[in-house]
């Protein structure tokens, strides 16, 4: 993008590469429909799930996406399927 760290994210970034960075979020102005309450009372504070605020067919998506940019972009694979995510009945085992 050519700019930099100081002008875009003051105080806000924990890393920053070449092609992307990863910030700390301060405020949520105005929160997505697939936003739910997460059930963990460690979320946030682990990382065991860091999708739970989302809606869990939004989670599967993202999961999906995740994996198939890793393989593609990351790993620089291609040639083959990649199989779509199960889902399971029981999200949370309690």
């Amino acid at each position: 993008m050519g700019l930099t760290r100081a002008i875009l994210f003051p105080q806000k970034i924990k890393k920053l590469k070449k092609t992307y960075a990863e910030a700390i979020v301060e405020e949520i102005i105005s929160p997505s429909q697939k936003r739910v309450q997460p059930r963990c009372k460690y979320f946030g504070t682990c990382g065991g799930c860091k999708q739970q605020d989302m809606d869990y067919t939004q989670q599967i998506k993202y999961k999906q996406e995740q994996v198939e940019d890793i393989f593609k972009h990351d790993g620089g694979l291609s040639g083959f399927k990649i199989e779509n995510i199960l889902h399971t009945e029981n999200i949370f085992f309690l």
